[in-house]
């Protein structure tokens, strides 16, 4: 063996003869008696001498992040004679392993309890370096990571306090950037895609009133309204906040929208300049904010938005979701003409030209009536329905109040 000082957790040497004598065939009782007889004393038999070798060993191989020797001395009876020269040759590495040293890259289950990791895995904390940058110099820090305890937060502070340089390296990996010079208001420059001049809210230039051709210059001259010097810093605080906002992060201009209140009528929708928008039907009876600009509808509910939909421009139309009705009423649109017609001509063939003769004036107003024909071979059967449709027919009214 190599003259190594060897760590206290590590066999002395009289353990590792007896050990190895094993190895090489010798009985154990005849092993530890001939090199550590002192072990036998007490009563311990000398297969438990043996075991408590194997498991210091395996322990040490631990410690030193060596799993693949410690399972050398963790295997089952029946396959140590497979590895004995394996484990033989272990005796020798084992003790020329230095203690290794963490580092920023490795991951938290090498150096940390079993407990504790599985914390630090559910909140995405898997290296030291991301659990370094996790521990802020305060009190009670590891309130912000749930399920991780007072103890468990000790020892990791204990951990890093042992090993200063790991904070240390973490430090220089966290690129501290140069803070830009804030651009006062005077000296924004805003897009010309994006600076609302060609909004459609936007006057005519010969009809407008105020000298400004685009949201930068509308916005200015608003705030040069206010004569109160503190009310105009806030304003334009504000301000700043919204244009900047619009145009950084959402690279749109600012948009004017008009709000109104409406109540959610019992068919699911609301209503707004005679056009009827569909919202949740869970909503009904409530009241709603509508946002409208020139392209959407946005409903709001407890400032919750619920539903988006395309703007409406002619008196009596109607956008209506699917998602946002009843089961039964996703049931009714999904009995559409096709389905109306194959009906139609299950029951009889004047069924299905009364049907025809509907959709062949307006499908989508008539669709509910047709609808309404198909089922009534539920109450009467297909025979008495056919002949109403042919008494419809022969009237030339084909329609559901006739049929019924």
């Amino acid at each position: 063996m190599p003259n190594v000082p060897l760590p206290p957790s590590f066999p002395d040497t009289a353990s590792l003869s007896a050990l190895r004598a094993r190895y090489a065939g010798v009985g154990a009782r005849e092993a530890v008696e001939r090199y550590c007889p002192q072990a036998l004393e007490g009563g311990q038999s000398a297969r438990g001498v043996i075991g408590r070798i194997r498991r210091q060993l395996a322990g040490f191989a631990f410690s030193r992040h060596r799993a693949d020797l410690a399972q050398l001395f963790q295997c089952a009876v029946g396959e140590r004679s497979r590895h004995r020269k394996a484990a033989t040759r272990a005796l020798d590495i084992l003790p020329t392993l230095a203690i290794p040293q963490p580092q920023v890259s490795d991951v938290v289950d090498v150096w940390l309890p079993a407990r504790v990791v599985a914390v630090l895995y559910r909140h995405g904390i898997r290296t030291l370096a991301d659990l370094t940058v996790r521990i802020p110099r305060r009190r009670r820090w590891w309130r912000t990571i749930p399920g991780l305890g007072l103890r468990s937060a000790r020892h990791i502070e204990t951990f890093f306090a042992d090993h200063p340089v790991l904070t240390e390296r973490a430090r220089a990996l966290i690129v501290v950037a140069t803070p830009e010079p804030v651009v006062p208001w005077e000296n924004i420059h805003v897009p010309r895609d994006v600076d609302g001049s060609r909004g459609a809210f936007r006057a005519p230039k010969p009809m407008c009133a105020l000298e400004a051709d685009n949201d930068y210059q509308a916005i200015s001259a608003w705030l040069g309204r206010h004569e109160a010097a503190e009310t105009q810093r806030a304003y334009r605080r504000e301000a700043e906040r919204l244009l900047l906002w619009a145009i950084a992060e959402r690279h749109v201009p600012p948009v004017l929208a008009v709000w109104s209140e409406v109540k959610v009528h019992t068919d699911g929708h609301v209503v707004y300049k005679k056009a009827l928008y569909s919202v949740p039907f869970a909503l009904v009876g409530k009241q709603l904010w509508l946002k409208v600009t020139d392209t959407v509808v946005q409903a709001f509910h407890r400032h919750e938005l619920v539903a988006t939909l395309p703007r409406l421009r002619k008196p009596g139309d109607r956008h209506t979701v699917r998602d946002h009705q009843p089961p039964a009423a996703q049931a009714w649109l999904e009995h559409d003409p096709q389905w109306c017609l194959a009906r139609a001509k299950d029951i009889g063939p004047a069924c299905h030209a009364v049907i025809l003769a509907m959709f062949n004036n307006t499908v989508l107003e008539n669709l509910r009536g047709a609808q309404g024909i198909v089922r009534l071979r539920e109450k009467v059967g297909n025979a008495r329905l056919n002949a109403a449709c042919e008494r419809a027919l022969a009237f030339s009214s084909p329609q559901y109040r006739t049929i019924k």
